[in-house]
């Protein structure tokens, strides 16, 4: 809750000393926004599963180019006790504005979900899942700016590494049992679009205000 208290401080200090130094344009500027969208992930078994997302969020901007994004999204969980985690409370990305025009920019996204706050930068946390994607601003005044965003859900190192270990040692009981004579079901072979599919995804639109 520390990260959650202080993402509302400067959010609420930055609006308190609102008349603004900069606009969403500014070579350097803070944005305090919020977002509502879905979220999607497919288990290693097939289903699917499809959740409302909201949450709040600090970008900073820099040299029309850069930006850096801090949020938090209480809607969303770490998924405990499922071999796979797509997405997480707390999220921290990086982001290259590839078309900075105005008033519509479009930007590339990608970096880290967690949901843990202390493990949120450990890359092979059990609760760490990555994002990548793009999104589209559009400039309403000199202050606001809408968006719309895409990100592909990835799932961490951590629960790869856990469903293959499972899978082969599955394997290895399989042969086991068959050097007794018994038959046994061999399990799924994990692949590639387990881990890496357009079923699993964020798509949020949101709204900000620049300082």
């Amino acid at each position: 809750m520390k990260f959650v208290t202080a993402l509302v401080t400067l959010a609420a200090g930055l609006a308190i000393t609102g008349t603004a130094h900069a606009n969403s344009d500014s070579l350097f500027t803070v944005g305090v926004g919020t977002a509502l969208g879905v979220n999607q992930s497919s288990s290693l078994g097939g289903s699917v599963e499809t959740s409302f997302t909201s949450e709040i969020s600090l970008k900073f901007k820099a040299l029309h180019v850069l930006g850096v994004e801090f949020a938090y999204a209480p809607t969303d969980s770490d998924d405990e006790g499922q071999p796979l985690v797509f997405d997480g409370a707390f999220r921290a990305s990086g982001l290259l504005y590839l078309v900075p025009t105005y008033p519509v920019t479009f930007y590339l996204k990608g970096g880290l979900s967690s949901g843990k706050i202390t493990e949120l930068f450990d890359i092979d946390a059990p609760s760490v899942s990555y994002h990548t994607g793009a999104g589209l601003d559009v400039h309403i005044g000199d202050n606001l700016v809408m968006g719309l965003e895409y990100l592909l859900l990835i799932p961490g190192l951590n629960g790869v590494k856990q469903t293959f270990t499972s899978y082969a040692n599955e394997e290895i009981k399989r042969f086991q049992r068959r050097g007794v004579g018994e038959e046994v079901a061999a399990a799924p072979t994990p692949e590639i679009s387990d881990y890496i599919s357009a079923n699993n995804f964020r798509i949020t639109v949101s709204a900000r205000w620049y300082f």
